[in-house]
């Protein structure tokens, strides 16, 4: 059987309470992570990573274990993963030594273009979205600056079609797993 769940789509606010209201009736059987969601707004702000780091504590305060999933910040031109902005985020989850479930970027065949070849879920290619080699140095840097991060990489880094590449990231940070659900690209590699 199962015998913890793992809830990451805890939230924050009232979302969050409810969360953490189901998993109080059943002691030791639920992990909530606790989530934000930045308005447009709040990712140009210069505090995003202090209110990011706020919302973290309080979730942390109400009984949250740990953060995300946090999705395509970086795929999505919001702000980049190694933006100085989001330093008190990731020194708030290091101080807190809370599990972060990371989702990277997406699948390698989704930055070449759409063909009868390469069929693309979701939204797949555009123009202008960063290099998926950019958005992997960009979190090797945070790596290197918070060493003491939990990190679960969503979908085997979406890297199973490199599989040096994930053992070298596994060997260098120790501190990183790779959650294993399959991403589309794990059923081709």
């Amino acid at each position: 059987g199962v015998a913890v769940s793992v809830n990451l789509g805890g939230g924050s606010g009232e979302r969050l309470d409810k969360a953490l209201e189901l998993a109080a009736k059943y002691p030791g059987r639920f992990a909530t992570f606790c989530g934000v969601r930045p308005s447009a707004e709040d990712w140009k702000a210069p505090d995003i990573g202090e209110k990011i780091a706020k919302s973290i504590q309080e979730s942390h305060d109400k009984g949250a274990t740990g953060f995300g999933e946090i999705v395509k910040w970086a795929l999505n031109r919001r702000i980049n993963w190694d933006d100085p902005r989001l330093e008190p985020m990731w020194a708030k989850l290091e101080e807190l030594d809370m599990p972060i479930n990371w989702h990277v970027a997406a699948p390698s065949r989704q930055w070449r273009p759409a063909s009868p070849y390469n069929t693309i879920e979701g939204r797949g290619y555009r123009e202008g979205a960063p290099l998926k080699q950019e958005l992997l140095f960009q979190q090797e840097r945070v790596l290197e600056k918070h060493p003491k991060l939990k990190i679960m990489f969503a979908h085997f880094y979406f890297l199973s079609d490199f599989l040096d590449r994930s053992a070298a990231i596994l060997d260098r940070f120790p501190n990183v797993h790779f959650d294993l659900a399959p991403g589309i690209e794990m059923l081709h590699n």
